[in-house]
Parts: C-alpha cells; sequence; structure tokens
C-alpha cells in the first residue's frame, strides 16, 4: 500500500511496522513520460492519430502497437512527449503522427468522421486517384529531416532534462558533437591532416589530425585505395613512404606529390631500368659495437619463419647468415657491400676460410662473431650433414637474391631514410606487382623495416609527421620495428596506416600480438565487413533500448551492418571517442 501525502514523522514509523511506505507522488515530466510509453506496454493496443489536412472532414487512423517498426515506435513516443512538454506545434505534432500510423495505408479508419459513402478504406485510396492528395498523409521519410532537427534541438541545454535523458536512451550523440571537441578529427585538416571519409551528419569529409597510427580493414574492391590511400597522397604534404602494390598509386598521385611535396623516389625490383636503387648492407652499422646487432637485424628480416614448431634449423640459419653480413661489412668498403658477396659465402666460395678466419683469437672481430664462427667451423669437421642442412636452410631463403633483377636495384643507394626527415619531402612509391609480392617480400620487408629503425634512431622529432602507407601489409610478414613504431612511433614523427583486406591477415602475419597492434592504433576503420568483424563491430557501438519493453539490444546487429544498408559505410572506431559511421568518398570525386 502506497500513500501519496507526506506522513509525518511518527506516523511514518507507524506506516512502516505496518509494511505501508510513502512515495512521492509523479511529477508531471514522469507523467508525460509514462503516458507515452504506456501506449506500447501492450502488443494488442491501437495507436490512434487524427487527420484534418483534407477537403472531406476529419477522421481518425489506428493501428496495433505491434505493427510499429521501432523507428516508428520511437518517434510516436517522442512526438507525444514533444507535445506533453510543449516543445512542437499541435497542427505540425497532429500531421507528424498521422504519418505513423497511417503509414503508407497500414492504418484502418475509425468512425463515422466522413460521409457514409466515403469511410471504407478502399475509398481512401480512390480519391488519391481521383487527385485529392491532401486525404491521406505524406510519407515518414519525407519528414526524416524535421524528425532529426527535433531530436537534435531538444538534445539542447534548454530543452527539459527529462526529454534530454529520453532521447539520449535511444539516440548516440551527433557525430558533429564528436568531431566538434575531439582531438583526433577535423573537418579543416591543415598540411597533415588524413582523409577518412564523409561525417553524415554535417556532409563534410573528416580527417585525422592525432599523432599516432591507423588502420583500415576492407575486402578487395571496396574502396581502401580509393577512398584512404589515393585521397591521402593527392593531398597530404609531408613525407610518404607508400607499398604500392599494383602501381596504381604512383599513376595517380606523383605528379600532385612531385609538384607540391617534394622528390619522387620509385623503387620496383622488376624494373630494374626504371628504379632507383637501394642496398640494405649500406645501413648495417659497422661500428664494432652495433656491427653484430646490426648485422642479426638484417638476417632476421631476410628469413621469414616457416617451422615455428621446430625453429632450430631457422635460428641456427639466421646465426650462419649474421655472421656472413658481419663478415662483409666489416671487411668491404662502403661502396663495395654487396650482397653476391653474402651469396658467395652461402654458395661455400672461400666460406671455410672464413669461418678459419673469424675464429681465430688474434683478430679484431667482435666476439660473437668468433664464437659463431668456431661453432659453425667445428660443425662443418664432425657434422657435415648437419653443417649442409643449415646452409640449405639458410640458401633457400636467399633464393630471390640470386635473380640479376634484384641483384642490379641493390647495387647502390640513391637514397637516404634521413632524407625523409627534411625538406623538400620525398615519397618513396614500393612498387611491385600483385603476383610478385611474396616473391620480392625480403627487399620490400627490409626497405619498410630499416627505414623504420632508422627514423627512430634520431632523437629529435620532425616537423611533418613521417607517413608509412603500407596496404597490403601482412603479405610481407612480420617485421618487428613495425610493431615497436605502433607503440612509440608518435615520438619520433613516424604515423603508420595499416592496411589489409581481412583481420585475420594482420593477426597470422604478427601471432600473438597482431590483435594487439590493431587496439593500439588511434582509429581502427572497416569497410564491409566479414561476419566475425561485423559481430565485434556491433559490441563495439554497444547497445540501446527497445523501444517496446525497454530491455536493451545491440544498436547494430551484425547483420544489419553487413548489409546493403551500409555498403558505402565505414566504420570508425577511436581511441576515447564515440564510434561513428562515415560515408565513403572515392578519389575521383576530388579529381
Amino acid at each position: 500500500m502506497d500513500i501519496s501525502t507526506p506522513p509525518s514523522v511518527k506516523l511514518a514509523a507507524r506506516l512502516a511496522a505496518m509494511g505501508t511506505r510513502w512515495s512521492p507522488p509523479p511529477s508531471r515530466a514522469e507523467k508525460i513520460i509514462a503516458t507515452a510509453e504506456g501506449q506500447f506496454s501492450d502488443p494488442t493496443n491501437m495507436v490512434r492519430a487524427a487527420w484534418r489536412k483534407h477537403s472531406q472532414g476529419f477522421f481518425v487512423f489506428s493501428r496495433a502497437a505491434h505493427d510499429f517498426s521501432d523507428y516508428e515506435s520511437f518517434v510516436t513516443k517522442l512526438l507525444f512527449m514533444l507535445a506533453g512538454f510543449g516543445r512542437i506545434e499541435r497542427t505540425q505534432c497532429e500531421e507528424l503522427l498521422a504519418s505513423v500510423v497511417y503509414a503508407g495505408g497500414k492504418a484502418t479508419l475509425e468512425g463515422n468522421a466522413l460521409a457514409d459513402d466515403i469511410n471504407d478504406y478502399v475509398a481512401v485510396h480512390q480519391l488519391i486517384k481521383n487527385g485529392d492528395k491532401n486525404f491521406v498523409p505524406k510519407p515518414l521519410q519525407d519528414y526524416a529531416e524535421a524528425i532529426s532537427n527535433f531530436i537534435r534541438t531538444n538534445r539542447s541545454p534548454d530543452s527539459p532534462e527529462p526529454l534530454r535523458n529520453w532521447i539520449n536512451q535511444y539516440v548516440d550523440p551527433d557525430q558533429a558533437e564528436i568531431s566538434a571537441g575531439s582531438q583526433l578529427f577535423s573537418e579543416t585538416p591543415g598540411p597533415y591532416g588524413l582523409p577518412l571519409g564523409i561525417d553524415p551528419t554535417t556532409n563534410r569529409e573528416l580527417f585525422y589530425v592525432g599523432e599516432a597510427s591507423l588502420l583500415t580493414i576492407a575486402p578487395p574492391g571496396k574502396g581502401k585505395t580509393q577512398c584512404h590511400v589515393l585521397p591521402t597522397l593527392a593531398r597530404y604534404e609531408g613525407p610518404a613512404i607508400v607499398l604500392d602494390i599494383k602501381g596504381e598509386c604512383y599513376d595517380h598521385t606523383a605528379d600532385w606529390r612531385r609538384r607540391h611535396v617534394g622528390q619522387v623516389i620509385v623503387f620496383d625490383p622488376t624494373r630494374p631500368d626504371q628504379s632507383a636503387s637501394y642496398n640494405p648492407l649500406a645501413f648495417v652499422s659497422d661500428e664494432p659495437d652495433e656491427l653484430w646487432e646490426s648485422a642479426r637485424f638484417l638476417s632476421d628480416l631476410l628469413v621469414i619463419s616457416r617451422n615455428s614448431m621446430d625453429p632450430t634449423w631457422e635460428n641456427q640459419g639466421k646465426d650462419l647468415l649474421t655472421l656472413i653480413i658481419a663478415f662483409v661489412v666489416q671487411t668491404h668498403a662502403r661502396g663495395e657491400r654487396q650482397m653476391s658477396s653474402v651469396l658467395d659465402f652461402l654458395g661455400t666460395i672461400g666460406l671455410s676460410d672464413m669461418l678459419a678466419f673469424v675464429a681465430e683469437k688474434d683478430n679484431n672481430f667482435p666476439s660473437a662473431m668468433r664464437r659463431v664462427a668456431a661453432r659453425f667451423s667445428q660443425m662443418a669437421k664432425v657434422s657435415a650433414k648437419q653443417f649442409e642442412g643449415v646452409l640449405s636452410g639458410a640458401s633457400q631463403h636467399m633464393q630471390i637474391w640470386e635473380g640479376p633483377k634484384l641483384e642490379r636495384v641493390t647495387s647502390r643507394v640513391d637514397w637516404q631514410p634521413s632524407d625523409f626527415r627534411s625538406t623538400p619531402y620525398p615519397t618513396l612509391y614500393l612498387c611491385v606487382p600483385p603476383n610478385a609480392v611474396e616473391t620480392y617480400a625480403p627487399i620490400l620487408r627490409i626497405i619498410v623495416a630499416q627505414h623504420v629503425r632508422l627514423l627512430m634512431a634520431s632523437a629529435s622529432k620532425p616537423q611533418a609527421p613521417i607517413l608509412f602507407l603500407l596496404d597490403e601489409l601482412p603479405r610481407l610478414g612480420y617485421m618487428e620495428p613495425v610493431r615497436q613504431a605502433l607503440e612509440v612511433g608518435r615520438s619520433y614523427g613516424i604515423k603508420l596506416w595499416m592496411i589489409a583486406q581481412y583481420a585475420d591477415q594482420l593477426i597470422h602475419a604478427y601471432p600473438g600480438v597482431g590483435e594487439g597492434m590493431m587496439e593500439s592504433c588511434d582509429v581502427r576503420m572497416y569497410m564491409n565487413p566479414s561476419a566475425s568483424t561485423a559481430d565485434r563491430l556491433s559490441k563495439a557501438f554497444g547497445k540501446k533500448k527497445n523501444v517496446f519493453d525497454g530491455s536493451k539490444g545491440p544498436a547494430l546487429e551484425p547483420s544489419e551492418i553487413m548489409g546493403p544498408k551500409y555498403r558505402e559505410s565505414i566504420f570508425a572506431l577511436a581511441a576515447n571517442e564515440k564510434p561513428m559511421i562515415l560515408r565513403k568518398k572515392y578519389h575521383f570525386h576530388t579529381k
């Protein structure tokens, strides 16, 4: 039993002993909200709306609550609340309510407000055919802009708080509000903003202006290049290193970047006569304290692990390859350090003499080199088959370097990683046909990884972020510097934009850390996601209140995310920001 009049202290104690509690009477705002919600408390309730805008008089439309969609139910409740709080004109409220209830002819007619011969359902539509267009309401979609304006207006500080709170249960904050107060997004990009897509709430392009890295996941042909890579290269005024699998980026953006940014460098190992050259050995330090570690870094990039169950042979092959690289670097002048010398030793040309020479105690080689040389020298003597196995394992990873094309494009150095720190800013296009990516992956991996490592060796931060646009990144395999750059790259002015077809590609290429790498990106964007990705996105967008029973369910169902409604959308998840749904903007729209 409840009583509405506040009791005295003594009476309250007596009532409590009797099991009776006092509850304050509902406020006017609570009554308005309860009335609006009550229309759909029973699915068999009939929701009614009066219609007066026609030449024959007024009548009433009615439709059962269970026949309303979620959106129709939300709009109906909203209109009743706006009317109750005095936030809408009566005539406009009636017009919109009639549109919702009528629903293009789903409603029935109640009463006998019209002439007897036209009070049935068929006659209503006959009048439409006869030209009386005002006889029935317009479709609800015709009022979409007006309803959006009501929502936006009544979430402002000057609207009643109960009304604001109710709306916020069902509607996420406007993206315009997010970008306006964001440290990551802006509609005015400046020279270094990165284009993400169109914000549908403002119909203006949104740019990333943060300092960290980004991720784009989209299946083939769904807009990764057209919506993100090409628009970026066609306006970004800082230095860039681009993994250009098809050469499309160079064809569409090189002229603009040459005219507005700086030097354009093309590295294409399949066309040595038209390619700049890059010698990986030129960037192995010959300082005694750095030599072994620097050589090991290069051998790690040359050998892509293939047998995770038993890595013994690969590790031994890396040790031998590290020794050979270190020996070539220390015993050859800078301009004479060639990968062909490494291949000669792997082919056993002078190998035994090199092992014996390095293993001697009275020389200037680092102690790590002497120990490894002694171990392999002994192995060659007492276990020839084991030594042949190590040689064979190392040689398998070096087969591509035997080709004349790669030998020609790695014979010298035409640019330095340090060039990307100073103006005019260069752009490096790493071009290779799609069917040759795996073949030339070792040299592409080395160029990307050495640039990241050497650029992170400088304590100074460049004025313009050094952008790595890495399309099809997983196809190059694991690169530890890329993982490190995601964590600390911003401190050195390095910004990665990783691009892949599927999230699982990145997870497979970076076992154990792939998901963490994705999560560490400031912005993660997905186009036309797969079922597993759609499920993760559904969870990221959170839950919303069901307009019928007040229960909470996904704001976006996975099936909806994968459906035609979002075919041209980009789902964007950002650090410390509300999830957003952007619209794709293709590069040819900006040319």
